[in-house]
């Protein structure tokens, strides 16, 4: 790459880019529609257009002879029964409604397991810091599998990424209840944080797919709430479950719950993405009438599958994020070092070392997100080669994972007997901020330039510096004066009692 065209820029070509800008300047609907992989000879009105005879006329070169011959388009035909669009609204409310009980039972997955931390360290005579990347893995898993689902969806459609992955899901939750020891655990934890990425990854497409750009407002709103209520309700009933029945059925009720949506999704959810049901009408009309001229613009596109599949491929996974990830990697690398240096303070402290000590690693660590953030901002010069914002990634993957873990155990060791609640609420206030980053990120950057914008993330980070450093200070005396917080004076309680 000559140089990096930042965030969403970076996922397009010169062509797409003006293809997409036209046909947004046109109306278009572009969110379910296969624009960034086609030719810029398509005619997308295929997918939006509906007419009288259900085809548009297309002169085009053969694929055998070479020679321009005519085609016939296959649309959606006025009013026509078929398109998603147009289905009745209780269909296309109880789609909207499974793939958002989808979203919500996925969310609740990621947040349930955080209940009964302390029953897993204890049966697989692990630390909590090991147990905690059940969580880690489930949620990188969330970022890696939405770079191939997304993009393999427009190939085949919706339903059967929908229907493969969630079985997939499903089926690795099991080795999870009854495993053995805590690397079967962390495992199928990764591989159920790549599958369950899936829906969250397709049902904006679902939306779009089903309800026209001015009716979206609502069906959107409803499915939003989905993935903030389940990380507030997962630990919730974690809680009881854990208490009553173990950690495992932390994992059972999960497989309950996936199985549930797996079979809804699969035996009442159509397929929704138009040009997967265009070219199904266009196969039948081939087969019925024995002319090979009906055909969809995908059809036309005379490169080779495996052409296709790079392009699908390839754009969401840009090198920016290749850093990030080996920032992941070694800070995870690094675990082992953390935990020896934390029983070296329990030793230390006859047993009992302040949470204070859980600390230490995010003090070293918080450092390192400013770093990388002023790294990206002050390289993102167009004239200036594509490592540099590139290389910022590293420390920011880097320093994340030490800091997400801290914050975890600290959290576990500050409330103890209601750890649960505490991740709880942690998790909650993260989902809310993070929905609420993304209404003004896009116009930040556009009003101050990549330069300021990310100079001025990285100065809130510089700033957060100070909270770990704060707690180290005066966290005891805060945590003697909060009810919920655990302290050493709770044992001894309830063994007088």
């Amino acid at each position: 790459m000559a140089r990096v065209h930042l965030f969403h820029k970076s996922f397009f070509s010169n062509d797409n880019l003006r293809r997409v800008f036209s046909q947004d300047l046109s109306g278009e609907d572009l969110v379910n529609l296969p624009s960034r992989t086609l030719t810029n000879r398509v005619q997308l009105e295929e997918y939006t257009r509906e007419t009288i005879d259900g085809q548009m006329l297309k002169t085009f070169p053969s694929r055998k002879t070479g020679n321009i011959e005519k085609y016939e388009l296959v649309t959606w035909r006025v009013n026509d029964p078929e398109n998603p669009k147009n289905w009745t609204k209780s269909s296309k409310w109880w789609c909207t409604m499974v793939v958002a009980l989808v979203c919500f039972v996925v969310a609740f997955n990621s947040a349930v397991i955080t209940a009964d931390i302390e029953g897993v360290a204890e049966e697989f005579h692990v630390s909590e810091e090991v147990v905690l990347l059940s969580i880690t893995l489930f949620v990188v898993g969330f970022g890696v599998g939405p770079m191939a689902f997304a993009p393999i969806s427009e190939l085949v459609g919706r339903k059967k990424v929908y229907c493969s992955t969630l079985l997939v899901a499903v089926v690795f939750i099991v080795p999870s209840a009854v495993a053995k020891n805590i690397s079967t655990l962390l495992v199928t934890r990764a591989i159920d944080g790549i599958a369950f990425s899936a829906p969250m990854t397709l049902v904006g497409g679902t939306l779009a797919d089903l309800w026209k750009s001015e009716e979206r407002g609502v069906p959107m709103a409803a499915f939003s709430t989905a993935p903030f209520i389940g990380p507030a309700i997962g630990p919730l009933i974690g809680g009881f479950l854990s208490d009553a029945l173990g950690w495992r059925w932390l994992y059972w009720i999960q497989l309950i719950l996936s199985g549930v949506v797996w079979l809804l999704i699969t035996f009442t959810v159509p397929e929704t993405y138009a040009p997967t049901l265009l070219s199904q009408r266009a196969r039948k009309l081939r087969a019925e009438t024995g002319s090979p001229q009906h055909v969809t613009e995908q059809d036309l596109d005379i490169r080779p599958l495996s052409q296709r599949l790079h392009l699908f491929l390839l754009p969401p996974a840009t090198l920016m994020f290749i850093p990030i990830a080996v920032g992941v990697l070694l800070s995870a690398a690094c675990s082992p070092l953390i935990n020896r240096h934390y029983l070296t303070s329990v030793r230390k402290h006859n047993g009992k070392p302040p949470a204070e000590v859980r600390l230490i690693p995010m003090m070293f660590s918080c450092w390192f997100i400013p770093i990388g953030l002023f790294i990206f901002a002050w390289t993102s010069y167009p004239r200036l080669h594509w490592i540099g914002p590139a290389l910022g990634g590293f420390p920011v993957g880097f320093g994340f994972i030490f800091l997400y873990n801290s914050a975890n155990n600290y959290l576990v060791d500050t409330y103890q007997h209601q750890a649960a609640s505490a991740l709880a609420a942690k998790t909650f206030l993260r989902s809310f901020w993070g929905a609420a980053v993304v209404l003004f990120t896009n116009q930040m950057y556009d009003r101050l330039g990549f330069q300021w914008a990310g100079t001025l993330l990285a100065f809130i980070g510089l700033a957060c510096c100070a909270i770990p450093y704060v707690f180290w200070i005066w966290g005891e005396r805060i945590r003697r004066r909060s009810k919920y917080a655990y302290s050493g004076d709770d044992e001894e309680n309830i063994a007088k009692m």
